[in-house]
């Protein structure tokens, strides 16, 4: 949705973005482009190296292309589509005006910088007001420790604008910290879980592996008495489900019921958090399997579990 659509609505609108380091992002572009039978631009990025692409690649994404989304767009020549307006601007046209209205517009949003991704991603469900969410590690493979210091500086110079955007949507997200951002409460150390019905193992990381063949097991911490908890708190569960299924949940003992619980059955790399409406003085975090299909073992690896404000 492009900034100033919110003229047309009846209802308040809160823009929240992300930006990236825009070396990084032409790189995915790239392989993007490569990885995609049947595009346009496929059989020219197949045909090309990477420094190649950054110089003469048709696609406008490929100048700027973090300042020509976030600067202002005409509206009623336009409409809603900011591509359109996106590919009128000739490749080498960006400039100071359309850079000073891309930082005004950042200054005014809720800013995600997809290098701190899960602090983005937190800060953007509670500014949506989403209190229950799953993150997956989807196409989590970087390239970019493969590009050299020479072509990393070449590709550079020619995202002059996005790169003092991205300055800029840096220093806004640091101030926002205090607003959206996360702080660790507490991390549950993992060599206390408590294990039934299970086998259990730490790793050579410190990860808790988890391997059962039951219908049911159980995890569970008793934390102590929290006597200030924060206004916001959250339960974050950093897990590969490798087969099988999980349940995370929040178990208050004094009244013996559940306060909230999430059924995680996507299987990979994955956060988990759940937003906590009432802090119990003591409660115990519970991890379970769901009913494994086939093969007839769950397995999980806990990277980490954290209360978080």
């Amino acid at each position: 949705m492009p900034f100033g659509i919110d003229a047309f609505l009846t209802k308040p609108v809160r823009y929240i973005v992300w930006l990236r380091d825009p070396v990084n992002r032409l790189v995915s572009s790239y392989f993007h482009a490569r990885s995609v039978p049947g595009t346009v631009i496929f059989d020219y990025a197949k045909s090309v190296g990477l420094l190649e692409y950054a110089r003469n690649a048709w696609t406008v994404m490929r100048d700027n292309g973090q300042t020509r989304r976030m600067a202002d767009i005409d509206i009623e020549q336009f409409g809603a589509d900011p591509l359109r307006c996106m590919m009128s601007i000739p490749i080498g046209a960006v400039n100071e005006d359309m850079l000073a209205a891309a930082k005004e517009n950042v200054s005014r949003a809720v800013v995600g910088i997809y290098e701190h991704f899960d602090e983005s991603a937190m800060r953007t469900f509670r500014a949506s007001n989403i209190t229950d969410v799953d993150v997956p590690h989807l196409n989590a493979i970087t390239r970019t420790e493969m590009v050299d210091d020479d072509v990393r500086s070449a590709i550079r110079e020619f995202h002059e604008f996005d790169y003092r955007l991205y300055e800029h949507a840096r220093r806004i997200f640091a101030a926002q910290t205090a607003r959206f951002g996360r702080t660790i409460v507490h991390d549950v150390p993992l060599r206390t879980f408590m294990t039934a019905d299970a086998e259990a193992t730490l790793t050579d990381e410190g990860n808790l592996r988890i391997v059962t063949g039951c219908n049911q097991f159980h995890y569970a911490i008793t934390f102590p008495l929290i006597d200030t908890p924060p206004q916001a708190l959250a339960l974050e569960v950093d897990m590969d489900v490798a087969s099988g299924g999980a349940s995370v949940g929040l178990l208050d003992p004094a009244a013996n019921r559940f306060l909230l619980s999430k059924t995680v059955s996507r299987l990979g790399r994955q956060r988990c958090y759940v937003n906590l409406e009432k802090m119990p003085k003591a409660f115990q975090i519970v991890v379970s399997n769901v009913q494994p299909t086939s093969p007839a073992t769950s397995e999980l690896i806990i990277h980490s579990i954290r209360l978080i404000a």
